[in-house]
C-alpha cells in the first residue's frame, strides 16, 4: 500500500500502535520514521465557489472539497492559490484545522491571491518585495513565504503569459527574482519547498495531453520551459517527477468541452525541493474537484 494513502487512514500517533497490533505491516514503519510534514498545495479558483463544492465538484449539501481534503489527507500545511478575495475571512473556515493562516491578497478586486495556513505557529513570515516595483505582479499577492523547524515553505501563484504571450516578458522578470530569492532562502541551511500554481506545463511528452501546442500557448511555450529549467539546472527537484519518472498524471483541466471527464489537462502545479533527499512522498489528487485544478501533495 502506498505511503500515501496508509497516512489517509491513520494519523501519525496512532501509526506505532497500528504497527504493534499488525507486525505483518512493520515493513513500513522505517518509511514514517522520518515523515516530518505533509505539504498540500492547491490553486482553489476562488476560495468562496470551491466552499461551495463537494469532494465530487457538485454542490455541497454537507463537507465541502476542502473539508473533505483536509479530514482525509490531514496536512500539516495547506497552501492556497488564486484566492480571489480581499477578505482574510473568507478563509476563517479553515482555522479549526489552521490556527496560523498568512493571506496575500491582489489589490485588484476578485484576482489571483495566495494563503498559507498552518497547524504550527511559523518561526517567521516573509513576503519578498522584490527589488523593483514597476510590474504587476508587485501587487498581486503572488507569494508568501513561512519557515517552520522542518523546513521553509514559500507559496507561490506565477503569473500567466496570457494568450500570445502578452505578459512574457514580465512573467521572465518574475522567474529571475523568484530563483534569486529561493536561493537566498536555501543559503540559510534549512530545506526550502516551492508549493503552488507555477504556470508551466515543463514535458511536452509527460505533463501536456496535447502534446504540440501551438508556440504561442501561455503555460506551454519554449520561453516558459527555458524558466523551469533553469531552476531544475540551479539544484531544484520536482518531487512528483523525481518518484514517477514516466507518470501521466494532470493538475489543471479546462473547464470547457469535459476535458477534466476526458482527462485532457496539464500538470503545472509543483512541490519543487531544494534537497531531494528529504522526499518521502509526492502525488497529484485528482480525486478532489471543485475547483480546474487539483491539489498536489508532498510529504518530506
Amino acid at each position: 500500500m502506498p505511503i500515501i494513502k496508509m497516512q489517509n487512514q491513520l494519523s501519525r500517533k496512532k501509526l506505532k500502535p497500528f504497527f504493534k497490533k499488525n507486525p505483518q505491516c512493520v515493513f513500513f514503519l522505517s518509511s514514517y520514521s522520518n515523515l516530518r510534514m505533509r505539504i498540500i498545495s492547491w490553486n482553489v479558483n476562488g476560495i468562496r465557489a470551491t466552499k461551495q463544492k463537494s469532494k465530487s465538484g457538485e454542490k455541497a449539501n454537507g463537507e465541502s472539497v476542502l473539508e473533505a481534503l483536509i479530514r482525509e489527507q490531514n496536512p500539516d500545511i495547506l497552501c492556497l492559490q488564486e484566492v480571489k478575495s480581499a477578505n482574510a475571512a473568507d478563509v476563517e473556515f479553515l482555522r479549526p484545522w489552521f490556527p496560523h493562516i498568512q493571506f496575500r491578497a491582489a489589490e485588484k478586486k476578485g484576482y489571483s491571491g495566495v494563503t498559507l495556513l498552518s497547524k504550527d505557529v511559523p518561526i517567521s513570515v516573509d513576503s519578498p518585495p522584490f527589488p523593483t516595483s514597476d510590474h504587476a505582479f508587485q501587487k498581486e499577492g503572488r507569494i508568501v513565504q513561512a519557515e517552520f523547524s522542518e523546513a521553509r515553505v514559500v507559496c507561490v501563484y506565477t503569473p500567466n503569459c496570457k494568450q500570445g504571450l502578452t505578459r512574457l516578458a514580465e512573467r521572465q522578470v518574475w522567474e529571475a527574482m523568484l530563483r534569486s530569492y529561493l536561493s537566498d532562502l536555501r543559503a540559510l541551511g534549512k530545506p526550502v519547498i516551492l508549493c503552488g500554481d507555477l504556470n508551466c506545463a515543463y514535458s511536452a511528452k509527460l505533463d501536456l495531453h496535447n502534446q504540440r501546442p501551438a508556440p504561442l500557448t501561455p503555460g506551454a511555450s519554449p520561453e516558459e520551459r527555458a524558466e523551469f529549467k533553469a531552476l531544475l539546472d540551479d539544484g531544484w527537484t520536482d518531487s512528483f517527477r523525481h518518484l514517477y519518472p514516466e507518470a501521466k498524471k494532470y493538475t489543471y483541466w479546462s473547464p470547457f468541452a469535459s476535458a477534466r471527464k476526458r482527462n485532457v489537462g496539464w500538470r503545472i502545479d509543483y512541490c519543487v525541493v531544494s534537497d531531494k533527499e528529504c522526499i518521502k512522498g509526492a502525488d497529484c489528487l485528482n480525486e478532489y474537484w471543485g475547483s480546474d485544478h487539483c491539489p498536489v501533495v508532498l510529504d518530506i
